[in-house]
């Protein structure tokens, strides 16, 4: 199906290429029944390799159940200005913009605006299945031309939650529930303006300003600070702790006390490269 049109931007009217509805009323409740199942849509993909086997490499090669794709090209001579695309939209939202939607108090205990579920199920006596990698969220770039250019390419992006008169409790940029491990390659920490409040059973490891320089601190669940990165304005090797409940300071020039203990024994105990 092909839809063609020719609008005008300047326009409060909004544009869909296909458009799907589900409206359902609730009419009894269940905490038991799973085949309650509300789908505006679901769109099925289902390929039988039937003995063959397809290994193109690629993040879009494969079968997908759903592509989503935004399109944008520029066929005037003028250059175009466009502020955001998008190629997919996912939202769970719960609203009363108008009185026939609000009524009694609505309360949710999960919303999932975006779900990744990699499953694999074999019915016992078949072929067991086996798969390497899984990712529930993958994002890559592809950058063609010689002069394209991505400025900030962001995998993963918490923008500033708001919120105008409600609470936001816990306010995560990344969560894992099951203590999994988390693996990165090199991390930019951005310097913080103050050490970071405390959470319960937790510790922190964070970036400010000392002096002009980024340095790397922790701050453990009782509140003490240190410096992990530590050098002092001369950018000599320090040690610098502040513990929380006595307010005492601790700041030691370690490479000043390691070159007297040099002296002293007439070994050398650092090695510069």
């Amino acid at each position: 199906m092909r839809f063609d049109q020719t609008v005008d931007a300047d326009t409060a009217d909004r544009a869909y290429g296909f458009g799907l509805a589900l409206n359902t009323t609730v009419t009894g409740s269940s905490s038991t029944n799973s085949d309650f199942r509300q789908r505006a849509i679901i769109s099925t993909n289902t390929v039988d390799m039937a003995g063959y086997s397809y290994t193109r490499s690629g993040l879009t090669r494969g079968p997908q159940a759903g592509v989503y794709s935004t399109n944008i090209v520029n066929t005037g001579a003028t250059a175009s200005t466009i502020n955001a695309i998008t190629g997919a939209s996912n939202w769970a939202s719960a609203y009363a913009d108008t009185s026939d939607y609000a009524a009694g108090d609505l309360t949710i205990t999960n919303a999932t605006a975006n779900a990744g579920t990699i499953e694999l199920y074999s019915v016992p006596g078949t072929g067991n299945f086996t798969m390497t990698n899984a990712y529930a969220f993958r994002s890559e770039a592809f950058i063609g031309g010689a002069n394209d250019t991505v400025t900030n390419m962001y995998g993963f992006y918490h923008g500033a939650s708001s919120s105008q008169t409600g609470t936001i409790t816990n306010n995560y940029a990344f969560y894992d529930g099951a203590n999994a491990l988390s693996r990165f390659g090199a991390v930019i920490l951005a310097n913080q303006a103050s050490d970071p409040s405390g959470v319960a059973d937790s510790s922190h490891i964070y970036a400010k300003d000392d002096a002009g320089s980024s340095e790397v601190y922790v701050r453990d669940e009782a509140g003490n600070v240190t410096k992990i990165s530590p050098h002092n304005d001369a950018g000599e090797w320090e040690y610098y702790s502040v513990n929380k409940n006595t307010g005492k300071k601790v700041r030691v020039n370690m490479e000043r006390m390691i070159r007297r203990l040099e002296e002293i024994t007439g070994e050398t105990f650092i090695e510069s490269e």
